[in-house]
């Protein structure tokens, strides 16, 4: 999956249940943010991978 797959599934998925649930603040949303994009760490050709 590209980054930008991997913050559209996150994102279409969380955020319902985070309104749902009134969890919604902005430490939230950036640890989903890092969190979300964090597996593809190892891989060379992915987001994150090319800038480390």
């Amino acid at each position: 999956m590209q980054s930008k797959t991997h913050l559209l599934t996150t994102f279409a998925i969380v955020t319902p249940v985070a309104y749902m649930t009134n969890d919604m603040d902005m430490l939230g949303v950036c640890g989903l943010l890092i969190g979300t994009i964090l597996p593809d760490i190892d891989e060379p050709n992915s987001y994150i991978g090319r800038r480390i």
